[in-house]
């Protein structure tokens, strides 16, 4: 649902290339010009939970990426504080 509102948001300009939630706690959704999708390879995600095993709301959510000849990796996380 996320993904849809920030594509609709976002409009034609933009395109989705990859996205990943964990757990449903943390999320991550990477776009490029629409311009240059063709420019991109090899799109991976992942994701990890930490954490009390019923709560689960530490962890993180990456996207990696190839952009023509550089390759990217985009990392939205969450940890418990002071560790």
């Amino acid at each position: 649902y996320w993904v849809s509102m920030l594509t609709t948001f976002l409009g034609s300009t933009w395109t989705l290339v990859g996205s990943e939630c964990s757990r449903g706690c943390i999320r991550i959704a990477v776009f490029v010009r629409s311009s240059l999708v063709t420019d991109v390879a090899n799109v991976q995600t992942g994701s990890e939970t930490f954490g009390v095993p019923v709560i689960f709301r530490k962890g993180a959510a990456a996207v990696c990426l190839s952009l023509r000849s550089r390759r990217l990796l985009f990392i939205s996380a969450h940890m418990s504080a002071h560790e």
